[in-house]
């Protein structure tokens, strides 16, 4: 049996692997049941499982000749873990195999890496047929491990030697960060599973309190970068975005570096206001592709507001990452929990609501392919841009004739590539299918919870917000990945251009319990109709009693108050 939890975020780490860094929160976790090991290490790689039934399957004929040979005279070895794939870059193979103490020799060098433990590299890389090899041993107890890699450039696909060098940047960091190996440990095999159940349990009480509970239990920051992820959405859905902030920057996560090392660019945006600019741009175009930071409400909101002029303009269709269930939800014509992970957050939840309203039809376009054809990529991000994009033509190929609005989070949007060492992306693929180059519209570059670089003026509907072309960019080429980049800072909404009016709440706990309850506002008529409706407003309190005003359109509304298990302590017409 073998197991490995992967962070999410281990391939995009290579700015930081050239400069020699390494951020344990993006440790990889390979557990090896049979032989009782795990190891833990920085990489992008996955291992595949049965290593041993798939080492026999799928490697090619030449390397299993030389290492019938090379082990010919070795004493009895096991199999660690084999990891492959034909790839679209590079053609890959890398195999571990644990065997007896390795007697030192010359063709090989001693090296220390950044947590002590020692590796012997090879001086030289062999050629096997048309595989480059580079073999590594890496000692443990009284046993070591032969690591195998084995590479096969793919001469028909352009490379530049940037590529080549960020790729072997990857393998070397994989092994260089490798720690000791550890007995297996099944409380670790299991964390991320009990994350991903905690963090989708029902309700907003419930799964905070269960993914608190796991940090609490998991102080291991090499473990807890998932963790981290769902916790940022819970807080989220709450608007509680200073706490986001606060435990970005203390966990030195990947958004947070990036946000505290970015370059400031000097923007000038004189009376460049983006709703007047997005709305001209919408005429010429077909697609348009707009991202967010799914921790963000502001960047919910904004598209909220382009979404009726945009009908007006022959855009029919809103595709959501966020949306799993669209046929539900199109009957429906309101959001509920059931429909998606993030789309339980309020903003998220009006954006679809609003659409569906003026007549949009949703689409989901996640990959949802779990492990088929992995093995076909360069890596598992390729492969889920490969088949976004690939879901997005399918259903954009029945309805040509009407116009397109893509809502994605972060680099899917990306012209021409989602990271350093990731050459494609979702919008790229989709102009290879399509024939159709999407208008790519950046919110988060300069308008993330973090950055406040433009004093915005509220003065008038429309001049909230502001954008920049990608020739007003003084950033690297790496970030000019979009047609257009919004610049939106906001911290309250200006419900006063909305016409909406004010509501007043007052909850006095009878019990006088000083202990933490959920506010929630629901439209009366969608949460009648099915209990699982998201409420338009949501609030986390720990007060005996809860005195605030808030803005909202006018409607009939219904009151929910829950406690810290989601159990409603008191409702009523609103």
């Amino acid at each position: 049996m073998l197991v490995s939890v992967v962070s999410c975020n281990s391939i995009r780490q290579s700015s930081l692997a050239k400069k020699n860094i390494i951020k344990t929160e993006f440790y990889n976790h390979y557990f090896n049941g049979s032989l009782k090991l795990s190891i833990r290490f920085f990489g992008g790689h996955r291992p595949v499982n049965p290593p041993l039934g798939n080492y026999k399957k799928h490697t090619p004929k030449v390397l299993k000749t030389y290492l019938r040979k090379e082990l010919r005279h070795s004493s009895k070895y096991k199999m660690l873990f084999y990891s492959y794939s034909p790839g679209k870059v590079f053609g890959f193979y890398y195999i571990g195999l644990l065997h007896n103490h390795f007697q030192n020799d010359t063709c090989y060098k001693k090296e220390k890496s950044i947590n002590n433990s020692i590796f012997f590299e090879r001086n030289e890389t062999e050629k096997i047929d048309n595989f480059l090899l580079k073999k590594y041993i890496i000692p443990l107890g009284k046993k070591d491990i032969i690591f195998y890699c084995f590479k096969k450039i793919l001469f028909n696909y352009h490379t530049d030697s940037a590529t080549l060098k960020n790729d072997t940047y990857a393998e070397l960091m994989t092994l260089k960060t490798l720690s000791n190996f550890k007995p297996f440990d099944e409380s670790t095999k299991y964390f991320s599973d009990s994350v991903n159940i905690a963090a989708n349990l029902p309700g907003y009480a419930t799964p905070l309190n269960a993914l608190l509970k796991l940090q609490n239990e998991n102080r291991d920051k090499a473990d807890i970068n998932l963790l981290n992820q769902y916790l940022f959405s819970e807080y989220a859905a709450l608007d509680e975005i200073d706490t986001i902030r606060q435990l970005l920057y203390e966990q030195h996560t990947f958004k947070g570096n990036s946000i505290q090392n970015r370059s400031s660019d000097t923007l000038r945006v004189n009376n460049q206001f983006a709703l007047p600019e997005i709305l001209k741009e919408a005429e010429r175009q077909k697609v348009m592709m707009i991202n967010e930071s799914h921790y963000d409400w502001r960047h919910r909101y904004f598209v909220t507001l382009l979404l009726d002029s945009l009908y007006k303009k022959g855009y029919k269709y809103l595709c959501m990452e966020a949306l799993i269930n669209p046929n539900e939800i199109n009957n429906r014509k309101f959001p509920a929990t059931d429909d998606g992970f993030y789309i339980k957050e309020p903003f998220m939840a009006n954006l679809a609501r609003t659409a569906l309203k003026i007549g949009y039809k949703l689409i989901a376009y996640e990959d949802s392919t779990t492990n088929l054809e992995e093995n076909l990529f360069h890596s598992p991000v390729d492969k889920r841009e490969y088949y976004q994009a690939l879901n997005l033509y399918n259903q954009y190929e029945k309805d040509t004739t009407s116009k397109w609005l893509v809502y994605a989070g972060y680099s899917h949007i990306n012209k021409y590539r989602f990271g350093p060492q990731e050459e494609s992306t979702m919008a790229k693929y989709f102009h290879e299918f399509s024939k159709v180059n999407p208008y790519s519209i950046n919110q988060t570059q300069y308008c993330d919870i973090f950055s406040n670089k433009v004093a915005v003026d509220s003065s008038g509907k429309g001049k909230n917000y502001y954008y920049l072309r990608k020739d007003q960019i003084n950033d690297s080429v790496l970030l000019k990945q979009s047609d257009l980049y919004i610049i939106n800072n906001i911290h309250t909404i200006p419900y006063a251009a909305r016409g909406v009016r004010k509501y007043h709440i007052h909850y006095d706990n009878t019990k006088g319990e000083d202990s933490e309850y959920f506010i929630e506002i629901f439209l009366k008529e969608e949460y009648f109709q099915n209990h699982h409706a998201i409420p338009i407003y949501i609030k986390r309190v720990s007060r005996v009693i809860f005195d605030k005003n808030v803005w909202l359109p006018e409607n009939n509304y219904y009151l929910i108050v829950t406690d810290e298990n989601d159990k409603i302590i008191y409702q009523s017409d609103f």
